[in-house]
């Protein structure tokens, strides 16, 4: 079985996915970049590459799909210039593709909503992360054509020490993500203002921290620390003994944070607009708020504030349950099958 595999550029979760695909189907990866400028690059570079691998311009990309017979191609970022490019050209060719979507979809409004539907529809398939996650594109293109899989950045053996390592409350809140608007970091620094006696850290902003100091200095929030990346063992310490993990995200397709997060049974406050809170928080749960909202995620903050020891621990002991489903062994597995499942489909 011969698949092409379409993404932005390599950083480590995928690296390690596209290595273990690469063991199970003759598989051929272009990035559109080397690497991401907002990212730490050490970071990126830390899992090696296994897998065949190509870096390619749109033009060089276009012609090679139009050049090359492929039995399947994956189009990893379908909402991106060349991702775009290249399923208007399968289109025309009538070659199977399909496209992923790492949790849920958002299809914009008004003309721009238009042109994505149009674009979106007519896959062979949709790989979509999460068992709850992408109701709004299963309204587009129907449950047919839909395959789920168990989206994380953890092995298997990530996920058994992650569990015996455990979490044990600590004093501050932590918060990880990039500072940029659609994860939100402006609505928990407004919501914490109202939170003086709570401590958060901030880690990710990477490049962009100063940028975030500056907000936290106008909002006048004294109770915020800002940690601009942390390596993963480090991070992992931060998991392990933070009083809880939060995500205010408006809008994210997924968030493998709460993976990281779930896996050491770190208690995990997320918005709704988080796609991952679907799979690993229940919808009346206290602890998913609405997005943009800063009254509604110091409630949130405050209802686990009164949670009781007990009432901490059995969350954190289902968090770990759910996130032992959750691992780059199954998305693997699953990816195959559907691989399978779209090209009998063909055959029939």
């Amino acid at each position: 079985m011969r698949v092409v595999y379409l993404t932005n550029y390599p950083v480590p979760y995928r690296v390690e996915f596209l290595n273990q695909l690469s063991e199970k189907c003759d598989l051929t990866v272009f990035y559109q970049n080397a690497q991401s400028a907002e990212r730490d690059q050490d970071w990126q570079k830390s899992v090696d590459i296994s897998h065949k691998c190509f870096l390619l311009g749109t033009s060089g990309l276009l012609k090679h799909l139009a050049s090359h017979n492929y039995d399947l191609v994956v189009v990893g970022c379908y909402n991106e210039w060349s991702g775009i490019q290249s399923i208007l050209l399968l289109k025309a060719l009538r070659k199977k593709y399909l496209i992923n979507v790492d949790g849920e979809f958002f299809d914009g409004r008004g003309l721009k909503k238009m042109l994505r539907n149009c674009l979106v529809k007519g896959a062979s398939g949709y790989l979509i992360a999460g068992e709850n996650t992408g109701n709004e594109l299963i309204k587009l293109v129907g449950t047919r054509h839909i395959y789920r899989y168990h989206f994380s950045s953890l092995t298997k053996d990530e996920l058994r020490r992650n569990a015996r390592r455990g979490w044990r409350e600590g004093d501050a809140f932590l918060c990880v993500g990039q500072f940029a608007d659609y994860k939100g970091l402006d609505v928990l620094i407004d919501a914490m203002v109202g939170l003086p006696g709570y401590k958060l850290t901030m880690v990710g902003a990477a490049d962009k921290a100063d940028s975030l100091l500056d907000y936290i200095r106008k909002r006048g929030a004294s109770n915020i620390d800002v940690v601009p990346f942390l390596k993963k063992n480090d991070l992992n310490k931060l998991y392990c003994g933070c009083r809880a993990l939060i995500l205010p995200s408006r809008q994210e397709c997924w968030g493998l944070v709460v993976n990281e997060a779930a896996s050491f049974g770190t208690p995990i406050i997320a918005t709704s607009g988080v796609g991952a809170a679907a799979d690993f928080l229940d919808s009346s749960s206290p602890l998913r708020p609405n997005p943009c909202d800063p009254l509604a995620l110091r409630e949130a903050i405050a209802a686990y504030l009164q949670m009781t020891a007990e009432e901490k621990m059995l969350i954190s002991r289902e968090l770990v349950k759910r996130s032992s489903s959750y691992s780059i062994e199954r998305t693997v597995e699953e990816h195959i099958e559907a691989f399978q499942h779209v090209l009998r489909e063909e055959q029939a």
